[in-house]
């Protein structure tokens, strides 16, 4: 006749498939940070992740965080420039791995404080009642709307200076200042030098 084995049970443990998330999306300015939002609703703690940050300077770095005890945590980041982040893993206690295709990305663009060129000159002496051109600026806004510009005399805002004079000018500096939600940028132009240039004119005969 035929030989049966005698059946043994076996007991299978299943765990719940881990699954996890990353959001943050955020638009700061240089000087600040942003905080990106790790949510892991299932899987057994503690947890295991690694993220990638990935800037168009920088290239990619993964960086890992390990032993977390919480399902839902915040992770303090501060870029320079735009930066993504992505979760490439998620670990929990009975080794079980997520599955990542769905788990979303956060990115966090960061706008500067204007910046332009304006190179610090000397005039020399100019003569009092003669206008002064200004020179044209070109502000790169860094990203974000410019709130305010324009020339400074002496820390007071000026649009032209058509008629120069010793009292109103002489010894003041001349500066262009620049404005958005991240900051002012300030350069100094030049500082004045106003003379009466009728001490310099004479008259002779020759006899």
């Amino acid at each position: 006749g035929e030989c049966e084995s005698p059946k043994v049970p076996i007991t299978a443990t299943v765990y719940p498939p881990v699954k996890a998330t990353i959001s943050g999306d955020a638009t700061i300015c240089n000087t600040d940070g942003a905080y990106l939002a790790v949510n892991i609703p299932s899987g057994k703690p503690n947890f295991t992740i690694k993220y990638k940050v990935e800037t168009d300077k920088a290239g990619l770095i993964e960086k890992e965080l390990p032993n977390l005890a919480d399902r839902e945590f915040s992770i303090p980041v501060y870029p320079t420039a735009k930066t993504v982040y992505t979760l490439t893993y998620v670990e929990d206690a009975n080794k079980c791995k997520a599955d990542l295709n769905k788990s979303g990305s956060a990115t966090v663009v960061v706008n500067n404080k204007p910046s332009f060129t304006l190179n610090e000159t000397t005039l020399g002496d100019l003569c009092a009642g003669k206008a002064l051109t200004l020179p044209a600026v070109t502000v790169d806004n860094g990203g974000t709307d410019i709130t305010g510009q324009g020339w400074y005399l002496a820390g007071d805002a000026i649009t032209s200076i058509d008629k120069l004079s010793i009292e109103s000018h002489n010894g003041k500096k001349l500066t262009y200042k620049a404005t958005n939600q991240c900051g002012t940028e300030e350069k100094t132009y030049t500082t004045l030098s106003v003379i009466d240039c009728a001490d310099f004119t004479f008259t002779y005969s020759l006899s």
